[in-house]
């Protein structure tokens, strides 16, 4: 047995260690988990009140009061280094954020997560859609100002590889113009007949003066 304090009244009484009892009686139980109380269970202060029921300040309050330890750690505020923004934020004690938190917010996180334009293009028969990929190809085509840079469409649109990627392309800007469903299907049809004809030796330079004749 040992003693505890009621959290309504104040009054001590005996429990066994391994019960859960926090209050002396069923009137002090009914009074504690209906009214709301502005301090904390463990350390009497003050509350921020984010949800109704909220009991502790912290974490290290929570921590003592389930284990009866407290964590040092949890106690000591440091401030850290967002992994994705690098903007500086404070992390531990009753800042709201755990010690080991590595972003400032949820946004940062989840932008770390994202996967890459070339994981999008190496797996796509994996993956149905890819934010990085979405973001590219609505800045090509506000920079061509959302038409074909070949027949002046504006429907049907997609982002074309100059340099096809199986050629040594790749996913950047220099190498990506808007472009129309048909003029793509087109270019793409004309690259093939080139490769039939000469071979796939030269023809990333072929493909190149091709793209400059069209342009």
């Amino acid at each position: 047995m040992i003693t505890k304090i009621c959290r309504v009244c104040g009054k001590a009484f005996e429990s066994y260690k391994s019960a859960k009892r926090k209050y002396c009686s069923t009137e002090c139980k009914g009074l504690g988990r209906r009214v709301k109380r502005p301090f904390c269970f463990v350390c009497g202060g003050a509350l921020p009140l984010r949800r109704s029921n909220q009991k502790y300040c912290s974490m290290a309050c929570r921590t003592k009061d389930w284990t009866g330890k407290k964590k040092p750690y949890l106690l000591r505020r440091i401030t850290k280094a967002c992994e994705t923004c690098g903007i500086q934020f404070e992390a531990g004690g009753r800042s709201g954020k755990h010690p080991w938190q590595r972003y400032c917010s949820n946004a940062c996180a989840q932008k770390s997560r994202r996967k890459t334009v070339d994981h999008f293009w190496e797996n796509k028969n994996g993956v149905s859609s890819n934010a990085a990929w979405k973001d590219l190809r609505k800045g090509i085509f506000d920079r061509d100002g959302k038409k074909c840079v070949f027949c002046s469409k504006d429907t049907n649109l997609q982002a074309h590889h100059c340099l096809p990627r199986k050629y040594g392309g790749s996913h950047k800007e220099e190498n990506l113009v808007t472009s129309c469903r048909h003029c793509h299907g087109a270019i793409d049809r004309v690259i093939r007949l080139i490769e039939i004809r000469h071979g796939k030796d030269t023809m990333s330079e072929k493909v190149t003066v091709l793209m400059g004749l069209l342009r």
